[in-house]
């Protein structure tokens, strides 16, 4: 997910955050969330992978790469919900 594009700007770069506590996808024991300044350089971390991600084509082409690897090549897309359309007229009166 990008929840973290905003932090891209240099405004934001010194104010970041995220919630390391209970996180299931981070390597870090839970106890290490709670040290002052943790959640501010996990924060930083993912943000400059992403900016390295964004200025380096060869690296950006490298996980691309990878990806396409791990996904396969019988690789279909298809939507959790099936083959409804979606419901764009939910607010619509009746």
């Amino acid at each position: 997910t990008f929840f973290g594009l905003d932090a891209v700007t240099e405004s934001k770069i010194d104010h970041l955050h995220v919630n390391l506590a209970g996180n299931p996808s981070s390597p870090l024991p839970t106890v290490v969330s709670a040290l002052p300044g943790m959640d501010t350089l996990a924060a930083k971390a993912m943000t400059m992978t992403t900016m390295d991600l964004f200025t380096n084509a060869k690296l950006l082409a490298m996980a691309k790469k990878e990806f396409n690897e791990k996904r396969g090549p019988d690789f279909k897309y298809e939507a959790l919900v099936g083959d409804i359309p979606p419901p764009l007229d939910i607010r619509k009166s009746k």
